[in-house]
């Protein structure tokens, strides 16, 4: 691993994605006059070939991520799907809360892009956030805790 990548854990809920990620790069391959693409991701790498044999992914996992550093007690909203974790609704616009604010109900807290569809994290709860777990852009696994709400 070069000094700039950083880990990325692979885990069941991550390797699906991006097995599904290689199936669409391989259609893509196949429809199109792309000849060959090949990725890498730290210590993992695909390559696909027009002509060639199945896709073949290599890699050895890297270990988990470690558990957030913050304080857990309350009730913690956790991430519904492997993806990005989006804290606004596009790039220069506010987060959608902030440490400290209220929330109700099924208020929109952030978004989890998975494949590129967007997925709201809502509140289950209403109470107060106290802890924002994660930072924006970061990569979430699903049930990795993203806020922790205090009841108010």
């Amino acid at each position: 691993m070069t000094t700039n990548e950083k880990p990325f854990p692979m885990t069941d809920e991550r390797f699906t994605v991006l097995l599904g990620q290689a199936r669409d790069l391989a259609r893509l391959v196949d429809t199109t006059g792309v000849r060959r693409i090949a990725l890498s991701l730290g210590q993992l790498r695909l390559e696909i070939e027009a002509g060639a044999a199945p896709v073949t992914i290599t890699g050895a996992p890297l270990p988990p991520a470690p558990p957030p550093e913050a304080d857990l007690d309350g009730h913690v909203m956790s991430a519904p799907l492997v993806g990005v974790f989006f804290r606004a609704p596009e790039p220069g616009a506010p987060p959608f809360v902030e440490a400290g604010d209220r929330v109700e109900v099924g208020q929109r807290l952030a978004i989890v892009e998975a494949m590129k569809m967007m997925n709201d994290v809502v509140a289950d709860r209403a109470g107060v956030v106290r802890t924002i777990h994660v930072t924006n852009g970061e990569v979430v696994e699903h049930g990795q805790p993203l806020f922790t709400v205090e009841p108010a």
